[in-house]
């Protein structure tokens, strides 16, 4: 019999089980000669991220003393979706502007099949929890998945993921992955303050070791997706010495660290936040400012070779509030692009770097599902 389903939900007679062709042992009502198909509760988990920080919001509830998502059942009726946005707002006053589903995952306890979705709040400084949450606080991705309760749906969740979009390394979740390689020797060929190349040896799943490969650790980066109060793309124009040409991007630039290295651990204090490191590179680089930020995305730059992460941004209505100032290093000029004038440097070759196509692709899709 069906783990918390004994009675019929329409007599209440105790159900048999009977079985059904193509469907296995089902229970059945003898009283209404009726198959009484599993039913369960339906309920949603949120990954509440504040884009313009790059924080995750975890709660404490009923005196309990772990960290765990923001969560609520589907009333009857509702569609998931919003649901999500209603307990957000219920529980937490504040408004999620975006949605995606992530994933299911039964809940045995409570009969419930849980359904996770991330949602991006756009007033995370109103954040006003009602009586139902003890306590909150924001984390960084790393921080929160080591404060959320461990081995818990909620930490499942999380971890699933941050390692689907590459928020955090795989590593960093604990978890082997059947598919990884072993590095068993590693020489720095290179180590200084701007970059760590290395040469390593792998054993491979089936045991067999393999070498020469080559890898590198660089500081991570922010990209800025800006436009104008007019909606037109500002851009700038460099020299960028691995293809030996010039070429138009979006204003990038790396996040400063308090060690004087350009690369090392990403999660420590002395590391420039990368909201913090967009908005400085999008005022030096072209003397443009504006209150309109939103994070899109933070994925490895080159997972084959280097260990470096790119966070994509996307700044709206910005203004021009000053000149440029430069690095003693950095010769470049800004450029106002049109649409239709950014889309031809893409495709002629003009705008090649690809982390800042992908930028540009992200910021377009987002706009197209009005998100």
């Amino acid at each position: 019999m069906v783990e918390n389903q004994t009675h019929c939900p329409a007599c209440g007679a105790e159900l048999i089980e009977k079985e059904l062709k193509n469907e296995g042992i089902i229970p059945y009502c003898p009283v209404c000669n009726e198959y009484r198909f599993p039913m369960f509760n339906t309920a949603v988990s949120m990954i509440v991220i504040d884009p313009k920080r790059a924080k995750v919001l975890l709660i404490r509830q009923y005196g309990r003393p772990f960290n765990i998502l923001v969560a609520g059942y589907v009333n009857r009726g509702e569609r998931m979706e919003d649901a999500v946005v209603r307990e957000i707002k219920e529980e937490t006053g504040m408004t999620a502007t975006r949605v995606r589903f992530n994933r299911t995952k039964f809940f045995a306890p409570s009969n419930t099949l849980m359904c996770n979705f991330t949602a991006w709040v756009s007033d995370a400084e109103k954040i006003s929890p009602n009586e139902e949450i003890d306590a909150y606080e924001w984390f960084s991705f790393a921080e929160a998945r080591r404060q959320i309760k461990p081995d818990s749906l909620a930490s499942d969740f999380l971890d699933a993921y941050l390692e689907e979009f590459g928020v955090i390394p795989l590593e960093d979740t604990g978890k082997k992955d059947p598919l990884a390689w072993e590095e068993i020797s590693c020489e720095h060929l290179i180590k200084d303050e701007w970059i760590d190349l290395r040469r390593s040896a792998y054993r491979f799943p089936d045991g067999s070791v393999f070498e020469p490969y080559y890898s590198y650790s660089r500081r991570d980066y922010a990209v800025i997706v800006a436009t104008d109060e007019a909606g037109r793309y500002i851009c700038v124009r460099q020299y960028r010495q691995g293809i030996r040409r010039v070429t138009t991007e979006f204003c990038a630039g790396g996040l400063e660290r308090g060690d004087g290295k350009q690369y090392g651990p990403r999660d420590i204090s002395r590391v420039e936040d990368a909201l913090a490191a967009a908005k400085r590179e999008l005022m030096e680089e072209t003397g443009y400012e504006t209150d309109e930020w939103e994070h899109l995305l933070s994925i490895p730059s080159n997972a084959t070779m280097a260990d470096n992460y790119g966070h994509i941004y996307v700044a709206t209505n910005c203004r021009k509030v000053a000149g440029q100032s430069l690095d003693e290093t950095e010769f470049l000029n800004v450029l106002l692009l049109s649409e239709e004038e950014l889309k031809e440097e893409i495709q002629s070759g003009e705008f090649p770097q690809a982390m800042h196509v992908l930028a540009y692709l992200l910021f377009k899709e987002k706009g197209k599902n009005g998100i």
